[in-house]
């Protein structure tokens, strides 16, 4: 009887958990067959639903749309710096080419009297001179000018390279220096004074007759209006390199990093 008894407590129990496992795999087979007719919608506010196949589609267009702005951007960029770029050059070109000239400004400027020569006149480490940069024919490309007491000239840059458009002295005179030099209306004007009045070479572009400069000469005892007088700058080579000095105390070396608006008239 016992082992009657042992035997049916078995049965049922074996029997309890088939019941039990049948009904749970009913459970999962039923929901996951409803699951599959649900309709295809995303939760995204309170009061707003979209068809999840729609935002994750939106989802996945935003980098291309973002990829596709930054390339027309890059591309127009591009083609930007494409148009620029010999411009550039240029700018760059007569940078260097300029720096060149007031760093060896001595081998540049016609000396009629040789006073470079004499070294109590003239010191070529530690002079005072005077520049300016100034688009005379508005051709995009500033010219230069460059003197010092004895002599200035004036430099443009085409065709890739540097010519000087005229020596600012006046020739065949018992003696010549520079005292001052004015600039206004397009035009440059540089003094040798006297006892009795100042020299003047005047230059400038005179475009509707062709002329590229001119120079003359009078005297005036009451000389230039003193606004339009440039400075005198030192140019004074250091262990460094070439330095300017200007009047207010401000320096500026020479180097590819030469500000040319210090310069500018």
């Amino acid at each position: 009887m016992r082992i009657l008894s042992a035997c049916r407590r078995i049965f049922l129990s074996a029997s309890a958990f088939l019941i039990v496992c049948t009904l749970l795999f009913g459970c999962v087979f039923l929901t996951a067959y409803a699951n599959s007719y649900l309709p295809a919608y995303s939760y995204l506010s309170a009061n707003s639903y979209l068809p999840a196949n729609f935002y994750v589609h939106g989802q996945e267009n935003i980098p291309v749309r973002q990829a596709a702005a930054g390339m027309v951007r890059s591309a127009s960029m591009a083609q930007a710096w494409e148009e620029e770029l010999p411009e550039r050059e240029e700018e760059a070109a007569w940078r260097r080419a300029y720096l060149y000239i007031i760093c060896n400004m001595q081998e540049y400027l016609d000396d009629p009297y040789h006073n470079r020569m004499d070294s109590e006149k003239y010191h070529s480490m530690d002079q005072l001179v005077y520049l300016g940069i100034h688009d005379f024919d508005g051709d995009g490309i500033p010219e230069l000018l460059a003197g010092d007491t004895i002599t200035m000239a004036v430099f443009t840059f085409a065709g890739g390279r540097v010519e000087k458009l005229a020596d600012l002295y006046y020739p065949n005179t018992a003696c010549w220096c520079i005292n001052g030099v004015y600039f206004k209306d397009n035009s440059v004007s540089v003094s040798c004074d006297g006892q009795d009045g100042s020299d003047f070479v005047d230059f400038g572009f005179l475009d509707n007759n062709g002329m590229k400069g001119f120079a003359t000469r009078y005297y005036s005892a009451s000389g230039r209006v003193s606004e339009e007088a440039r400075e005198e700058i030192r140019l004074v080579h250091e262990e460094t390199g070439w330095v300017l000095k200007f009047r207010s105390g401000e320096e500026a070396a020479l180097d590819s990093g030469f500000d040319y608006d210090l310069i500018r008239w």
